[in-house]
């Protein structure tokens, strides 16, 4: 960058523009000088004694242009109202694109004052414009990253339906009519199993059972993370005593053959009687009865 430097400081004393534009030459003459004493301090300071050389070029260029000036003004022969008029047109020209009327009928400098802002108007609108244009688009970005989620929150929520309509369906399909009834509520499973055959006043499980039983056992299993609540249910026949008792004692049956041959964790098991308080069917028929008479498997998933 030295050389150049050099060598525009050269072309400007062969052309003698130190002549119409001596103070600038004079600077760019300085900033040439630093460059070279920068160097010769230390020669590795290239980058600092290039921002001194860079500084000349600059100047002597900016001379160049001061004379071309000049040269134009002496060759149109202008007075020095011609000047200020020319001035004035250069101003004009260089402001007709923000499209601001310029004011030369005020003092010089009031319009300088004027255009400076003019022009920082236009430099805060295209600062709000490019806000506005960046908020825009972090909106935008935004929008699409929540509309991926969503997108993707909803295709895993279809799975998960899918998945869980399959293990009802699998569920479902373990009983006979005569075994037992599968419901959904919402997330959880009821399991209404009137299949078992218990003797009359007994809640001890009947080797007949076991194939109900391990079924259940199965359906449970199908739900990893769930809790079970057993309720065991009676017909009205006998007392409201009798059949709390009787109900309590089957319901505590089948949770005990869950945990210890399902091996289901006792925490997640739950057993509870309600005697004849929640029939299902009438107890005026014997089919009715025996519909009321049953065990209750309620998969309470999390």
């Amino acid at each position: 960058m030295l050389s150049v430097a050099e060598k525009a400081l050269a072309n400007a004393k062969k052309n003698d523009v130190k002549k119409i534009a001596p103070k600038t030459i004079a600077m760019a003459e300085d900033e040439y000088r630093l460059a070279l004493a920068t160097l010769e301090a230390d020669r590795t300071a290239t980058q600092k004694a290039n921002i001194h050389a860079n500084q000349a070029i600059w100047l002597v260029q900016r001379a160049t242009g001061i004379v071309d000036i000049a040269t134009k003004f002496k060759n149109a022969d202008f007075d020095e109202e011609k000047k200020i008029l020319w001035y004035q047109e250069q101003i004009s020209q260089v402001v007709a694109a923000i499209d601001t009327d310029v004011d030369f009928n005020l003092p010089n400098k009031k319009v300088i004052n004027s255009l400076h802002q003019a022009l920082a108007d236009v430099v805060q609108e295209r600062k709000t414009l490019l806000m506005g244009i960046q908020s825009a688009e972090t909106k935008q970005t935004q929008l699409v990253k929540d509309t991926e989620q969503a997108k993707m929150g909803f295709e895993q929520e279809q799975a998960q339906d899918r998945a869980d309509a399959e293990r009802f369906a699998k569920v479902q399909a373990l009983y006979t009519p005569e075994e037992a009834n599968v419901y959904r509520q919402l997330d959880n499973v009821l399991i209404r199993a009137q299949g078992f055959a218990f003797k009359s006043g007994s809640s001890e499980i009947e080797s007949s059972n076991f194939v109900l039983l391990n079924k259940i056992i199965t359906a449970i299993k199908s739900f990893p993370d769930a809790d079970i609540m057993v309720s065991g249910h009676t017909d009205n026949v006998g007392s409201e005593a009798l059949n709390m008792s009787l109900s309590k004692a089957r319901a505590k049956t089948v949770a005990n053959f869950i945990t210890q041959v399902g091996l289901i964790a006792e925490h997640k098991v739950t057993s509870n009687g309600f005697g004849k308080s929640k029939p299902v069917a009438s107890n005026e028929t014997a089919v009715g009865r025996a519909e009321n008479r049953r065990v209750e498997i309620l998969i309470i998933n999390k």
